[in-house]
């Protein structure tokens, strides 16, 4: 305890809070992080007098402050005039030299985290993660033309996809395009299908794959509007559940190839590039793409965007099983 003559009168502005936590699916251990509103039902202000200059005697006082409101459950945080949190004898020493002297007291309702914690806990926490050992990987391209030269390089971007996955099975086509406001796919034999229709087989025809996640990559074009290289591009679709559906370009528009007759577009290898890089990292998919985004746009000369209409109500991983049997 310090002498009378370190005595000092401080004002205590306190607020009592009620958390509301943003309850993202599959997120739980990122909720505390993310406080989504905050509702005040309660603010007073106190002059206390603060004898010892250490923050254990600050947060003393504090304690008798809120025992004295008659709420025993609260969790409390203090805050100088800044808005900077104190939570050592150093920073309260830095507060104190801060005209006019004002901590303020955030006191939150402890049962509501722990109300929240526990629900969610229970009912997400056997969901958060679905291992799919054996994926089927929907690939479309065309690996038979034999006197296309310009779609040489769609052999090589479906060669790649198909190195990348362990197992796959792939629809042969050429070239896409639309019709009626429909995204088409044109065979080696000239012949067109709706590409909803090759979607539809897998999101509602077959009940093997309900209730799991579905991934397509369509690497085709969704229109005849050159940009100046060549390239090629795909298009958006009606949203269907648990269905993620992936385009390399934004409708209307081709994509571009890699420079080099050996290397396929600027999306397939950056695609397969950092999906390899990141197979034991916990980066979900989404955020390969938006890396793979980045990539493209920072080397390919006009700007080409990568769109993906997503209804998954869950993060996807890949994982390379080698590596999984080892830990």
């Amino acid at each position: 305890m310090k002498k009378n003559n370190d005595k000092k009168f401080i004002c205590i502005y306190s607020t009592v809070c009620l958390i509301v936590y943003s309850c993202n699916y599959g997120f739980f251990e990122k909720m505390i992080s993310q406080i989504c509103n905050f509702y005040l039902f309660e603010k007073k202000m106190h002059e206390v007098e603060l004898v010892s200059m250490d923050f254990k005697s600050l947060e003393e006082k504090v304690s008798k402050l809120i025992k004295a409101s008659n709420k025993d459950n609260l969790h409390f945080k203090i805050f100088d005039n800044n808005g900077q949190e104190i939570i050592n004898d150093q920073q309260l020493k830095r507060a104190l030299e801060i005209q006019p002297i004002f901590f303020f007291i955030h006191s939150f309702v402890y049962y509501c985290y722990y109300y929240f914690h526990l629900f969610i806990l229970k009912k997400f926490q056997k969901e958060e993660c679905h291992k799919i050992i054996n994926p089927l990987v929907l690939l479309t391209g065309d690996a038979k033309y034999k006197n296309k030269d310009s779609l040489l390089r769609v052999k090589i971007d479906l060669m790649m996809f198909q190195n990348l996955f362990e197992k796959n099975m792939d629809i042969k086509c050429g070239h896409g395009s639309t019709n009626n406001g429909e995204d088409i796919l044109i065979t080696s034999d000239d012949k067109s299908q709706i590409f909803k229709s090759i979607q539809d087989l897998f999101t509602h025809k077959t009940k093997v794959f309900l209730n799991k996640p579905k991934i397509f990559i369509k690497n085709a074009c969704r229109g005849n509007e050159p940009p100046e290289p060549v390239k090629r591009g795909t298009q958006w679709y009606n949203k269907e559940s648990d269905t993620l559906i992936i385009f390399p370009t934004t409708i209307g528009k081709q994509i571009y190839d890699s420079m080099g007759p050996e290397k396929g577009s600027y999306f397939t290898n950056y695609f397969c590039d950092v999906m390899i890089q990141n197979i034991s990292s916990p980066k979900s998919l989404e955020d390969n793409l938006k890396i793979i985004s980045k990539l493209i746009l920072k080397n390919v000369n006009t700007e080409q965007l990568i769109e993906y209409v997503s209804t998954l109500d869950q993060q996807v991983f890949f994982y390379n099983k080698n590596i999984s049997k080892n830990k």
